[in-house]
């Protein structure tokens, strides 16, 4: 592990930055503002000033300790140092229930460690609940024990035990209403989020607005209160990813650089929480879209590629404006289920529909076939309603009325012909949706035989 990690942070390591960009210029350690135009970085005892016309802070975010009696006392790890570990835990608990606690916990139990994952709140509390509710499975299946709505009491260490690290809780969120149980265990692994780094930047100084909690305040242009200084990643983004801190730095470098308009209040953001299997997401969930809206779903059950590859607890969920095929949000759980919502996501970036994912050709057996069949579904809705009584007794009166007119006198001139009605954008011809709910409907025997 140790070695990947090596191999991946080589290529960001600032010397190799300077030689592959020789107008890049380094300086190493403590750096602070000193003024709105000018920042100050000490090392080794000296000190340097750089005065600047643009500014772009990216400081990131540290480990979040919740406040537990005992624990800063207490041989903890984060996500900074768990992987300096030598040898496997016997124990491990994981203080935490989002995506961070839960990669760690499955991880560390498939090696052989017996973990408990404790959480103050939900487990995976941001994600849509059925798709956090089929992640927890999979984890309980790899044995980690998961407890939620916990209450943290205390830390302790007592070297004397072989498990010498006791976390004490009540498992409920009323502290004075269950009984204490201690979790004891050779390694604790703190995994509360992260915090971002705004203290000692000296950010008073140079006039820009930020708060502990939320971190550098800045707009859709990344702009903060200073029009001189930008800021970008995780100091600056309620989003505490690789990808969005990128794609933050590239907008913030356009704009202060360049003198560029991009909007990052505006990207399209998608996620995954890399669990086995993975959890994904985009836009916005169905609990967010205000007057409702209309779902898709499909469980990986019914997808033969998942049946063959026995990966079939899991699903594609699509969230679209009401009575539209405009996709607002999706949700997915599969094995690589971070390329599948790719997808997804280029298709709301196109502006593209459910529909025209419904029509795209899928090679068989893929795992896309599950956010094809979402897009099926949706079409269905349509032909469905072409296919309805109301438009075929409005298709029996048109050809009652396309009958032949009384004879009319020899001498008349005949009648100049009626236009053609324009025909409806994106309509089927009714014979093709009613052979598609044929075809529908011996898939469906299908598949309910294959289920019983």
């Amino acid at each position: 592990m140790r070695r990947l990690r090596a191999r991946l942070a080589a290529a960001d390591a600032p010397k190799h930055l300077e030689k592959r960009h020789p107008n890049l210029s380094v300086f190493s350690g403590t750096a602070e503002f000193v003024s709105e135009d000018c920042v100050e970085v000490a090392a080794d005892g000296d000190r340097r000033r750089l005065a600047f016309a643009h500014c772009i802070v990216a400081t990131g975010a540290s480990p979040a300790l919740p406040d537990v009696p005992g624990l800063r006392e207490a041989p903890y790890r984060t996500h900074l140092s768990w992987y300096d570990c030598e040898e496997l835990p016997r124990r491990a608990v994981v203080l935490g229930g989002g995506p961070q606690a839960a990669e760690t916990a499955q991880a560390l139990s498939v090696l052989g460690c017996r973990v408990c994952l404790a959480a103050r709140g939900e487990f995976l509390p941001r994600e849509d609940a059925a798709a956090a509710s089929v992640v927890r499975r999979e984890l309980e299946a790899d044995g980690v024990e998961i407890l939620t709505n916990v209450s943290f009491v205390a830390v302790s260490v007592d070297e004397a035990e072989a498990l010498p690290v006791g976390v004490a809780i009540r498992e409920t969120n009323d502290f004075y209403a269950s009984e204490k149980r201690v979790l004891r265990c050779d390694a604790l692994l703190v995994a509360a989020g992260r915090k971002p780094r705004v203290a000692g930047l000296g950010l008073d100084a140079a006039g820009v607005a930020y708060d502990a909690q939320n971190g550098i305040r800045v707009d859709g242009m990344l702009r903060t209160s200073n029009p001189r200084i930008f800021a970008a990643g995780d100091v600056a983004s309620g989003y505490q990813h690789a990808h969005a801190a990128v794609a933050m730095a590239a907008a913030a470098v356009e704009n202060a650089l360049f003198g560029g308009d991009a909007d990052f209040g505006a990207v399209l953001l998608p996620w995954v929480t890399h669990t086995a299997p993975e959890l994904a997401h985009v836009g916005l969930y169905e609990r967010d879209v205000a007057g409702g809206c209309d779902v898709y779903e499909t469980d990986l059950a019914h997808v033969d590629r998942a049946i063959l590859d026995g990966d079939e607890g899991g699903l594609v969920r699509v969230v679209t404006a009401r009575g539209s095929d405009e996709i607002l949000g999706a949700t997915v759980v599969a094995p690589h289920a971070g390329d599948l919502i790719a997808e997804i996501a280029v298709a709301m970036h196109g502006k593209l529909g459910l529909g025209e994912l419904g029509r795209v050709v899928v090679p068989y057996p893929a795992l896309a076939q599950a956010v094809q069949a979402c897009g099926v579904a949706y079409n269905r809705t349509v032909w469905d309603t072409i296919a309805s009584p109301t438009t075929l007794e409005s298709l029996r009166v048109r050809n009652n009325s396309d009958a032949d007119p009384p004879d009319a006198p020899p001498d008349a001139p005949p009648p100049p012909p009626e236009p053609a009605p324009p025909e409806p954008a994106r309509a089927w011809p009714l014979y093709a949706a009613l052979a598609y709910g044929a075809a529908a409907t011996v898939a469906a025997v299908a598949a309910a035989r294959r289920r019983s």
